[in-house]
Parts: structure tokens; sequence; C-alpha cells
């Protein structure tokens, strides 16, 4: 007697299980090791590497946009959407040193510190107006005391790119501050324009 065979039922693929609110991101790793790298790079462009200061790639310090310790969360919203830029650095009132970098999920996370929306309709108006009032009277300092996911690191801005490269990829730092001989900021370096400067470094050594 034959048997008949039954189809196989195609296996469903797993969804990835999704990341809680609030939930701390890991740190992004090179996807390239750090010797592969090396070994893409040309030669001249490996010397400019180490040839060329940080402070070639950065912009100057007028053009940085900033933001004060007592500055509202709500100007620092608007202030980072207006200028179409993903993360500020931060001016101590206090102390007058820059002292770390806020970004959008920063604010986020100080939006879900606050507590859960009510659900009665009439709670939850009321609710929303005192947290719309919250981004003006909350300054930025607040901000400051929660975990930063960017920490304030610093370089001097006349090192060789190689070395601010390496210290990046060190810290897992997305941008780092540069600095005058005397520690005094003077302007950002970050990823983007690092990625950028390298491109462009590249296709002129292939043209």
């Amino acid at each position: 007697m034959s048997t008949t065979s039954q189809p196989q039922q195609p296996q469903q693929a797993q969804q990835p299980q999704p990341r809680p609110l609030g939930a701390t991101q890991p740190p992004l790793k090179p996807q390239i090791p750090a010797q592969q790298l090396n070994n893409l790079l040309t030669d001249g462009l490996r010397a400019r590497l180490l040839t060329t200061p940080c402070k070639a790639l950065a912009p100057n310090f007028a053009s940085v946009v900033f933001a004060k310790s007592n500055d509202s969360v709500g100007y620092v919203f608007k202030k980072r959407i207006d200028c179409g830029i993903l993360s500020m650095p931060v001016l101590d009132v206090e102390t007058n040193n820059f002292v770390a970098f806020v970004d959008m999920l920063d604010i986020l996370a100080w939006i879900v510190s606050v507590g859960q929306l009510p659900t009665d309709p009439g709670a939850l108006y009321k609710e929303w107006q005192q947290r719309v009032q919250l981004f003006e009277t909350t300054l930025c300092s607040e901000l400051l005391k929660r975990p930063q996911r960017h920490p304030w690191l610093t370089l001097s801005r006349d090192l060789p790119l190689q070395k601010a490269i390496d210290f990046m990829v060190q810290h897992h730092a997305n941008r780092i501050g540069l600095v005058e001989p005397n520690g005094t900021f003077s302007s950002i370096l970050t990823q983007h324009r690092v990625i950028k400067w390298l491109a462009g470094m590249e296709q002129s050594d292939m043209g």
C-alpha cells in the first residue's frame, strides 16, 4: 500500500521582539574590523589621515548651534528641529563650560520619565496642558541629570584625524568636542563629517 506524503508547511520566520520603551540601546560597534578597514585605505589616504588636523573638518565656532543649561526643554526641542541637527552641545552657564551633548532621544526619555498619560478624556486634556507647560518651565539642566547617551568627550583640535577616529571608535562616540590648546571649546567633529571627508578623498585618489 502506497502512502501519500503530506506537504510540509513552511516555517514562519521568528519576529524580532520589540525593545521595551526606555530600554538602553547598546553602543554600535564598527561592522568592519579595524585591520580590514586599514587594508582598504590607500597609502595616500592613510597619509592624509595622519597629517590632516581635526580642525580642518570642523565648523568654526560661530556656526556651532548650542544650548545653555538655563534654556527650556521646549527651546532646545524647537531649536534642534529648526536647525535640522541631531545633537546640540550644552553650555553650563554656572561654570561657562560645555558639559554634554543633548539630542532628541534624551528629550524623549525625559518625557517618558514624567509618567504615562491618563486614559480618562477629561484628565487627559488637563494632563496634556500641564506637560506642554513643562516644556517651557523645565530647564535643559534637568536633562543633564539623566544618564547621557553621548557623554561629553573632547580632543585637541590640532591632533590628526587618525587619532580622532581611533578615539571615537574606542568610546563608541558619534561626535566629540574639539578644544583649543588651553582646553577652551572650539568646535565639534562628527562621524558624518569624517565619513564625508573620507569619501571625498577616496574619489579624488581614484580620479
